[in-house]
């Protein structure tokens, strides 16, 4: 049987634990409604997880005893950077639950030029992203940003090895042999990238990448370059 799986800042390696955290509180006694004796999967967001025996339940506090500490093996080589131009809200909640399901490590929605919607309810974002980590039986949990305007972007995109951007209009096709480490990937707004900032991740040298001959939709494409790049299923882009 699957055991429910609960991802935060837990010492794993305790004997015992104290569960005070409202939501998963919440979860385990109201609707999950376990009881005594039965298990959960606790994990410290570190790539660690420990079977854990509910010791007693209440609705303020959950305790368990932790017994075997394993080493998660299911994380991606690679860790993506996902750079996604802010789009309608349920639209960008969507993104951020499936690129976390498949396996992207860094979430940051981008103000670009022809950015439409640039307010997030980032806490909510992040609430999605945790329910997707442990529901898809992740041990590292994706780091949400604060929204970035396109220069903030451009300057932190420099701490990755590589940067893939997709662009309809140009013709590329994917990842150069031996990059298996830190990896962005860039998704244009609705109305596509503005010109301007096709010149900027040119002269920034980033790889010019695109999905096929037919024009997605921003969270359609977000999606499939996220599951794309963290499997390497992406060919030699263009620069």
């Amino acid at each position: 049987m699957r055991l429910n799986r609960f991802i935060g800042d837990y010492d794993v390696f305790a004997p015992e634990l104290d569960i005070m955290d409202e939501s998963v509180v919440h979860q385990l006694s109201k609707v999950l409604r376990l009881q005594p004796g039965q298990k959960i999967i606790i994990c410290d967001g570190k790539g660690r997880e420990a079977l854990a025996s509910i010791l007693s339940i209440d609705k303020k506090m959950v305790s368990v005893t932790l017994e075997r500490v394993t080493e998660l093996q299911n994380e991606p080589e690679r860790e993506i950077v996902l750079y996604c131009s802010i789009i309608k809200k349920e639209l960008f909640d969507l993104v951020a639950q499936k690129a976390t399901e498949v396996g992207v490590r860094q979430i940051i929605p981008l103000i670009s030029k022809r950015t439409v919607k640039q307010d997030l309810k980032i806490d909510r974002i992040r609430q999605i992203v945790k329910e997707a980590a442990e529901q898809s039986g992740r041990g590292v949990l994706p780091l949400v940003h604060e929204p970035m305007k396109w220069q903030t972007a451009m300057d932190h995109s420099k701490e990755n090895l590589v940067n893939l951007f997709f662009h309809v209009t140009d013709k590329g096709d994917g990842i150069p042999q031996g990059f298996k480490k830190k990896i962005g990937i860039w998704i244009g707004p609705e109305g596509g990238w503005d010109e301007e900032e096709v010149a900027d991740a040119k002269k920034a040298n980033f790889l010019i990448a695109e999905l096929g001959p037919l024009t997605l939709r921003a969270e359609t494409a977000a999606i499939i370059a996220g599951y794309l790049t963290v499997n390497g299923l992406i060919k030699n882009p263009s620069v």
